[in-house]
């Protein structure tokens, strides 16, 4: 039988656990903003590029139809399902789809600085969680 014993009995919280968690929730505010602030140039200046059109590479439409539970379903675009190793009309699709993607992304204003931000942010040691051996708790080894 389970006894009913207020909240603020059993699940005390420390002082310190409180002002780690409140600093976590300031810190990702404040990156959450300033990477909002950083990214106004980018995207004010993306909507200069809009007189500049994409030409897209032509994409195959074929006659490829199913039938599903009596409904006729087209779908033109299944030679795209393909492995790209196996298949090279897909591999040159997705080719010539990257190279349009990659030309694009390199006329964008201060892209050079927003990689090396995001490089930064991503740039860290992986984090374990803990191990409970017992009544003992260790943090498992790095592998990098």
């Amino acid at each position: 039988m389970r006894l009913l014993i207020p909240h603020f009995l059993w699940r005390r919280s420390s002082p310190k656990r409180e002002a780690r968690r409140s600093l976590r929730t300031g810190l990702a505010a404040l990156s959450a903003t300033a990477l909002a602030i950083a990214l106004l140039p980018q995207i004010s200046g993306a909507s200069e590029n809009k007189g500049n059109t994409m030409t897209y590479p032509p994409t195959e439409r074929t006659d490829t139809v199913d039938t599903h539970f009596g409904t006729t379903v087209a779908d033109p675009y299944r030679w795209l399902e393909s492995d790209i190793r196996r298949d090279g009309k897909v591999e040159a699709w997705i080719t010539k789809q990257k190279n349009l993607t990659e030309d694009y992304l390199a006329t964008l204003p201060g892209r050079d600085l927003f990689k090396l931000r995001l490089q930064a942010l991503f740039d860290h040691r992986p984090v374990c969680p803990r191990e409970r051996n017992g009544s003992r708790c260790s943090r498992p080894q790095q592998l990098v």
